[in-house]
């Protein structure tokens, strides 16, 4: 709750030197708290929220698009070492396959849902379905 109203105005300002940086600020917190408590949902609902708002709000400018891709990317990068960390926890999974899904990374799709299967089998039926949808 207190990162969604901290965070409020990644979505609803339209002032883009303002905006990248309160989306990185925002990542960043996001980042500490999946770390701190990598079984928490509310830092992983937002993380996927500010993913989606970075990726729509660049859909159009092309400078943008590329450094938001970076931002995503850098989390991506520290979700993997999450992930080694944390190998039982589901979350950090869920986030690289929503993320690596919304940058159209395809490829690493498959190997994702294979181990969502493995963690969480009693949502096989929504991460199937997840990976057969369009971002």
């Amino acid at each position: 709750h207190q990162l969604a109203q901290r965070g409020a105005h990644v979505v609803q300002d339209d002032d883009d030197d303002d905006d990248d940086a309160a989306a990185t600020k925002n990542l960043d917190l996001v980042a500490q708290a999946v770390f701190t408590e990598p079984d928490d949902q509310s830092a992983w609902w937002y993380q996927e929220c500010l993913a989606r708002r970075l990726v729509t709000k660049s859909s159009r400018d092309d400078d943008k698009r590329e450094k938001n891709e970076a931002l995503l990317r850098h989390q991506i990068d520290a979700l993997g070492q999450l992930r080694d960390l944390e190998p039982a926890s589901k979350w950090p999974a869920v986030a690289l396959f929503r993320l690596h899904k919304l940058l159209g990374d395809r490829d690493e799709l498959p190997a994702l849902h294979d181990a969502l299967l493995n963690l969480d089998p009693l949502h096989a039926t929504m991460y199937s379905s997840s990976r057969d949808k369009r971002s």
